[in-house]
């Protein structure tokens, strides 16, 4: 996933979208007692993006920030809502879900805001995606 561009006079620079790995995985089982109900993890990981001051373009996306790290659980329990229906060939489901996003509250920082110090120098301060928190969510299958 490496992206670059060419800048004439200076050379080939990193794109902001030059992530080099993206990691995904998922898991879900039901309960052995009860069959409708599920749980889940899910993790997601990406190296970090590259960054770089405004309006610099011969040191352009030459930093490279943090990685990005987030673990999600969740339940499901699922209800048929026409199982004893014959004429209808495709189930209707309704899943009822309640899931904890980012569960271990990992600070995750998506870009930087960068302040001008008095003395010439610039300061990245990260801004930083939403904490821990909890989702509810419904979802019908037809």
């Amino acid at each position: 996933m490496k992206t670059e561009e060419f800048i004439p006079e200076y050379g080939w620079q990193p794109r902001p979208t030059d992530q080099r790995f993206r990691l995904g995985l998922y898991f879900q089982d039901h309960l052995p007692n009860i069959p409708s109900a599920r749980v889940f993890v899910r993790y997601f990981y990406g190296s970090g993006l590259p960054f770089s001051p405004p309006g610099s373009l011969e040191g352009r996306n030459s930093l490279t920030g943090k990685a990005y790290n987030r673990v999600d659980l969740g339940f499901f329990k699922v209800f048929e809502l026409n199982s004893g229906l014959e004429k209808y060939k495709n189930p209707l489901n309704l899943w009822l879900g309640l899931e904890l996003l980012n569960a271990f509250g990992i600070d995750n920082v998506i870009s930087y805001n960068w302040v001008n110090a008095t003395g010439g120098g610039q300061y990245a301060i990260p801004n930083s995606l939403s904490a821990r928190f909890w989702n509810m969510k419904i979802k019908i299958n037809f």
